[in-house]
């Protein structure tokens, strides 16, 4: 995997073009211009993963998540059918609640780490103003493709599509995305409107389709990977530079100085040229190894992820996508009156 990552350093434009993540790129601004926020959202994350360890006999929960797929389209074959957006749900439900069969390439004491999410992942059937919805918005854009650079496919003025409320809604862009951008995520904290995944509509669903980049994205799990980002995990190497590896923040996913990739196949043991070097869990969502690798989440990152959902996102969890997101708009209408 080294070896090839000097590789990248000489045609970066013609291989890494394939499988960026921009979230790391994209928060890094917002991170470092508001420090304090975002110590203060680690240390909510850690407080609440102390007391989830000191419950872990109670029952686990399951969690609902309201959903809204924005498909923003320019030329008709980004208009995804409908049977796509339910195939791609399809497997964020499978994965988040550890059900993909093919956690069965996990070896030795890799077979101990896969932790569950218990997310199900249910399409909005009311929108914002209380009408019905499928969950699902289509919107011709006369931007030919989309970055993470001025986010505009968040913005209706920009040729996107503005967000439905983040606190009651995941939102979910799909869209042409430009230089090789497969998808990029908000971590908590960040601006409350433009919260949300983005992801290219070549990867988008659960098969190869004529539009599909290649096998190793296929799967549908590039969303599955940004949805992690929107969780507050990291990539293995976040914060890494030329002079140390990075810290996901996460126990039991080991040091890692830069991504695993699908060229470098599917190994059962990397070691990273961290000091000390350490194995690198390649077969995890946060990685960059392909969907046919990458099989889990680790139960250090299923703790980490809905850490964050209860510090960051308690309105959202099993709130009911019907009776209170009314409930809720008919209040918002009201305070508007009274106001």
């Amino acid at each position: 995997m080294k070896n090839f990552l000097l590789f990248l350093l000489f045609f970066p434009l013609t291989i890494w073009a394939q499988k960026v993540c921009g979230s790391d790129e994209y928060n890094k601004p917002l991170m470092d211009n508001n420090k304090i926020h975002y110590e203060k959202i680690e240390e909510n994350l850690n407080k609440w993963i102390k007391s989830y360890s000191r419950n872990k006999d109670l029952p686990p929960q399951q969690y609902t998540i309201p959903v809204v797929f924005h498909i923003v389209w320019h030329d008709s074959i980004e208009n995804l059918h409908d049977s796509i957006i339910h195939q791609q749900l399809q497997v964020l439900n499978r994965d988040f609640n550890l059900l993909n069969s093919d956690t069965t390439i996990l070896t030795d004491t890799l077979k101990n780490l896969p932790g569950n999410f218990r997310l199900t992942f249910e399409l909005a059937t009311v929108d914002p103003n209380g009408a019905l919805t499928t969950g699902i918005t289509r919107h011709y854009t006369p931007n030919t493709s989309f970055s993470y650079f001025d986010n505009a496919i968040k913005n209706s003025l920009l040729g996107g599509v503005d967000p439905w409320p983040p606190k009651l809604y995941m939102n979910i862009w799909v869209g042409d995305l430009s230089a090789g951008l497969l998808g990029y995520s908000q971590f908590p904290g960040g601006p409350i409107l433009t919260d949300g995944n983005v992801i290219d509509y070549a990867v988008t669903g659960n098969q190869m389709y004529p539009w599909t980049y290649g096998p190793q994205y296929a799967g549908g799990r590039v969303l599955v990977h940004e949805i992690g980002h929107w969780l507050n995990l990291f990539h293995p190497w976040w914060g890494n530079d030329a002079s140390w590896c990075g810290n996901d923040e996460v126990d039991d996913t080991g040091l890692q100085d830069g991504p695993n990739v699908p060229a470098g196949g599917c190994p059962d043991t990397t070691f990273s040229n961290c000091n000390p070097s350490e194995r690198e869990n390649v077969k995890i969502y946060m990685d960059y190894c392909g969907d046919s690798c990458m099989v889990m989440f680790t139960k250090g990152q299923v703790e980490r992820g809905l850490a964050s959902l209860h510090t960051y996102r308690p309105q959202m969890i099993n709130q009911g996508t019907t009776t209170e997101i009314i409930e809720e708009n008919i209040q918002r209408q009201l305070d508007i009156k009274i106001y």
